[in-house]
């Protein structure tokens, strides 16, 4: 028997290739085959996988960070299918990881230092991947729509700027190029279920201040709704709305799994084998917006390949998309403090040990 790994990193913790690592190794010692495949859904860890997967060079490039600190970006400059390709990791530039959200990181943070960087990239190579998960700013796209045009970096979040900033935003177009946006989520730009009231949240926001970003994120979407409508496209929310941000610069968005497995050639790789384990930090109703264990799920049951989830935590009530896989598990052992469950020799023992236990299940079902 063979058992395909693809989990996506558990952030905060450990990446794809520790995890991976660590579940194959195990799978190794119980005598079983596995192919071992990190994987991304296009947040954090995408450029490490494709680099991993696309021989090419690392390019730095001078920018900042959301919240206007200097800092080195860097792009992966290749050749995929002929084509001079340069891969971007939002959340290299703009993580969340890197801040400590509030109310002001909220009301300051912006995309301009990301900006910085697909510019730079537009002058080496024919297209660019970006890929938008796991960001902390919340404005719309507005601050690389600013650096693309060329134009000073806003004082803070570009939607606070007022109604005459924002009727005064231009649009670069770079339709000779190719931008496309690599999605994790399939949010929309504005509404209940915009970037803004979905994770604003999480980066700070409290009602009021929401409240003033939803308003102006309307305002971008009602001012170039006859161009391009960006709430048409699902996606257009991804990494504080810079995905509708990249679609009025002329670029495109794809969902970010689909597009990443079949430049890794996953479903091949999958042709051998019986079994399947992915994962995930935290499985929850983030899961059922694209991340990759559902994707992964969906392959496996194509091929009619059993299929696991080993997750950093699951909540108690379901989620809706259970029944796409045989098992969802958290690795947890025994109750801890989410700081100490996160310590990634924690995390790495705890999924091998849940590896062994599940394999012995599965191979004694299998023989009985």
């Amino acid at each position: 028997m063979k058992a395909l790994v693809a989990i996506d990193s558990y952030k905060g913790s450990a990446t794809s290739q520790e995890l991976n690592a660590a579940v194959c190794q195990k799978l190794t010692e119980m005598g079983i085959a596995s192919c071992n495949v990190p994987i991304a859904d296009g947040g954090e860890g995408t450029m490490a996988i494709l680099a991993a997967a696309f021989t090419g060079k690392e390019i730095a490039v001078p920018t900042i960070d959301l919240l206007g600190q200097p800092i080195t970006g860097k792009y992966w400059l290749t050749e995929i299918a002929g084509v001079k390709t340069a891969i971007i990791e939002s959340a290299q530039i703009l993580g969340l990881t890197q801040i400590t959200p509030s109310e002001k990181t909220i009301q300051k943070a912006h995309s301009y230092g990301l900006g910085l960087v697909i510019l730079a990239a537009l002058k080496k190579a024919k297209q660019v991947y970006v890929s938008l998960g796991g960001s902390g700013v919340n404005d719309g796209g507005l601050g690389m729509l600013a650096a693309l045009n060329q134009q000073d970096i806003p004082s803070k979040n570009p939607l606070l700027l007022g109604k005459d900033f924002l009727q005064a935003v231009r649009l670069p177009n770079f339709t000779a190029k190719k931008i496309i946006g690599l999605t994790d989520v399939s949010n929309f730009y504005t509404g209940a279920h915009g970037f803004t009231y979905i994770f604003g949240p999480q980066k700070g926001g409290t009602p009021a201040i929401l409240a003033q970003l939803e308003a102006g994120a309307k305002c971008v979407q009602k001012k170039f709704q006859d161009k391009i409508d960006v709430n048409a496209f699902s996606g257009s929310g991804a990494a504080g709305g810079i995905g509708g941000g990249l679609l009025l610069a002329g670029g495109m968005l794809q969902p970010g799994f689909p597009t990443i497995a079949q430049m890794l050639k996953l479903e091949e790789k999958m042709a051998d084998c019986k079994f399947v384990i992915t994962g995930e930090g935290r499985f929850d109703e983030q899961t059922a917006q694209g991340k990759v264990p559902l994707g992964m799920a969906r392959l496996a049951r194509r091929h009619n390949l059993a299929v696991v989830a080993f997750c950093g935590a699951r909540p108690d009530h379901t989620v809706g998309i259970e029944y796409h896989f045989d098992g969802v598990f958290a690795i947890q052992t025994k109750p801890l403090s989410l700081q100490n469950a996160m310590v990634k020799e924690t995390t790495l023992h705890n999924i091998g040990l849940l590896t062994e236990n599940v394999m012995k299940v599965y191979l004694a079902g299998k023989n009985s």
